[in-house]
């Protein structure tokens, strides 16, 4: 064989080990890897595939990292966050409620329940205060006309759990039961979360999720504000005497529900003034309840 012909073997050797090794590490097409680790767009992509797992905390984190930066994906993350953090505080409240119910019903529960009680209880208090501490980015990502969300529509049931209402009557369940129905009780409240913030009725959630999966959902801004000064007046219950007791957090929450509102007691658009007239009674409901004075209106639940 020749030198000239040795050299070009050697050449076209040293090509493949080459092309071999660089597939090996991950050469290619760079979109067909993914998005950089550590980059927004991974962020994104771990805090869906750990709501899809539900663990909902890590998925938290994930958007928190996204929010904080300046890409187009920042304010998609804002608004899902503050989604998931509205459906699981609603969730755990669920949870606390149907707990305290079964205690009060049959005191033997007691002892089965309160590991459970006092975990929901700290984790709708975390995500309750994180959902307080977002506002401003919430605000920032809320102020124009219309409100855009674009993120996976939370996947389970709308309705409440069989097992939930049979834990609330005191009755006695597996422990596997009642892994699975705070499981489902948490997917209902992101459910009902985010159908509300998306405009639908709480309860139509087959409705909102075909929506979410045609497309993003565009609300109109004060609509969407509207309804965040009832969410947040809604998260106030977690402080309340029956869960967690914490009526310095209560009334945060609570004067901050009135922040949002607050536009439209002197708006010049007449609907918009009574719905700020309206929920005025509402507020002051709240800080009847604080004060131990008897509500005028119906309990929130």
């Amino acid at each position: 064989m020749s030198k000239r012909t040795t050299d070009r073997s050697t050449a076209i050797g040293g090509l493949i080990l080459a092309v071999s090794l660089t597939a090996a590490c991950g050469g290619g097409d760079p979109a067909a890897q993914g998005p950089q680790p550590g980059s927004a767009g991974w962020h994104w992509e771990g805090a869906v595939e750990n709501f899809d797992s539900a663990n909902f905390s890590k998925a938290v984190e994930h958007l928190d990292d996204v929010a904080s930066r300046e890409d187009p994906l920042a304010e998609k993350a804002v608004l899902w966050r503050t989604s998931t953090l509205v459906g699981l505080t609603r969730g755990y409240m669920e949870v606390i409620d149907a707990l305290s119910d079964g205690i009060e019903e049959n005191d033997e529960r007691s002892a089965d329940y309160q590991n459970l009680m006092q975990q929901a209880n700290r984790s709708g208090r975390q995500f309750a205060i994180a959902l307080a501490e977002s506002l401003g980015e919430v605000q920032k990502a809320t102020a124009g006309d219309s409100v855009v969300l674009e993120f996976p529509f939370p996947s389970g049931s709308g309705t409440e759990s069989n097992v939930m209402s049979t834990i609330a009557s005191g009755e006695a369940v597996q422990a596997s039961q009642l892994t699975a129905a705070v499981g489902h009780t948490l997917r209902r409240g992101l459910i009902r979360a985010a159908s509300e913030l998306g405009g639908f009725d709480i309860d139509a959630s087959n409705q909102a999720s075909a929506k979410f999966e045609a497309g993003p959902v565009s609300i109109p801004g004060d609509q969407f504000r509207q309804t965040m000064a009832k969410v947040l007046l809604d998260a106030s219950l977690m402080f309340s005497r029956e869960r967690v007791n914490e009526p310095d957090i209560r009334k945060i929450l609570i004067e901050r529900a009135e922040q949002w509102a607050a536009p439209y007691a002197e708006s010049e658009d007449e609907e918009a003034k009574a719905w700020a007239e309206e929920f005025a009674k509402e507020v002051e409901d709240e800080q009847r309840d604080m004060q131990r004075k008897a509500r005028r209106l119906d309990k929130r639940s």
